[in-house]
């Protein structure tokens, strides 16, 4: 994030006008982490996946059924989310972030019907690989 942000700084240090920052940062970001991903070498461990990052800590003073009950939902909707299609997944997890239709849009290249479209089939997804 630190070199969108700076990528940001530059462009606006440079006399050119972003109309909308936050897709244009998220859009850096997206096309960093690709590049970052080619050149990452095969035997290098994948980064933790996103929705694990996002997850809320566990209370230390939770009994331990409820600790495992927990962790046995969380496993299932991780795997929920290994079943989406990659697009389903960055839409989601774009809009999680608080992105709007538009940003995620212009964020990834597509057109907003194709953001409405993702995020529709991810969710019904989702609630299919729930209700396993």
């Amino acid at each position: 994030m630190q070199e969108a942000f700076l990528a940001l700084y530059r462009e606006y240090r440079s006399g050119r006008h972003v109309d909308d920052p936050k897709p244009w940062v998220f859009r850096v970001a997206h096309n960093l982490a690709i590049d970052r991903k080619r050149r990452r070498s095969p035997t290098e461990p994948e980064p933790d996946e996103w929705w694990e990052q996002h997850e809320p800590a566990e209370d230390s003073g939770a009994a331990l059924q409820e600790r495992i009950q927990r962790e046995e939902q969380r496993e299932h909707v991780r795997r929920a989310l290994r079943a989406l299609a990659p697009r389903q997944r960055e839409c989601l997890e774009l809009r999680a972030e608080g992105l709007t239709y538009r940003q995620i849009a212009l964020t990834l290249g597509i057109a907003v019907s194709s953001v409405q479209n993702h995020l529709a089939r991810g969710i019904q997804r989702i609630r299919e690989e729930l209700e396993k």
